[in-house]
């Protein structure tokens, strides 16, 4: 009767996985996601908190089984 559960919101994800990468991994950020409609709100929010936090975000990249070889060539060259 004393429990309670707690799941964010995933713009609330978004925040603090942008906090996270922001200050374990840097400022220049990539952002790899889907079309579906959580993942693009988890992305806006994520982006959004990176630029909040002064970090930049170098590529936005849409995902899909096509593209999915391309993940290697774009972390390679991220600044082109």
């Amino acid at each position: 009767k004393n429990a309670y559960f707690l799941q964010p919101t995933v713009e609330t994800q978004g925040k603090q996985s942008a906090a996270f990468a922001i200050k374990t991994f840097g400022k220049k950020v990539i952002i790899f996601h889907s079309d579906l409609t959580d993942d693009l709100k988890l992305m806006n929010a994520h982006k959004a908190e990176v630029e909040r936090l002064g970090g930049q975000v170098l590529i936005q990249h849409k995902l899909s089984v096509t593209t999915i070889p391309q993940i290697e060539e774009i972390l390679a060259k991220p600044e082109n």
